[in-house]
């Protein structure tokens, strides 16, 4: 996966989600899937919402939401959950040049 990239839901994907407290369910139409994201998948599907955003962003509002611990590894982390949220269908990863 390419380190540079901007992040947007789906276009026609038929996407519906809810919020609860510190999760998020999302249901994919064309899949016919729910999928429950936890704290962190919720918060950044719910920034992504609202408009598209690059990873430098998506980090930033990681660190300023959430009290990581030292040794976690956010980009490792955000990578890995941006790459399987896109392999679901749940988002749209475009490389930035």
């Amino acid at each position: 996966m390419f380190k540079n990239y901007t992040v947007a839901l789906p276009k026609n994907a038929g996407i519906s989600c809810y919020f609860a407290s510190d999760e998020c369910v999302v249901y994919h139409e064309l899949s016919g899937k729910t999928h429950l994201l936890d704290e962190m998948g919720g918060f950044l599907y719910k920034a992504i919402l609202e408009h598209c955003l690059t990873r430098p962003q998506l980090l930033a509002h990681c660190v300023a939401t959430f009290e990581l611990p030292v040794d976690f590894d956010l980009e490792a982390y955000l990578d890995k959950l941006i790459f399987d949220y896109e392999n679901l269908g749940l988002i749209e990863v475009m490389e930035n040049y």
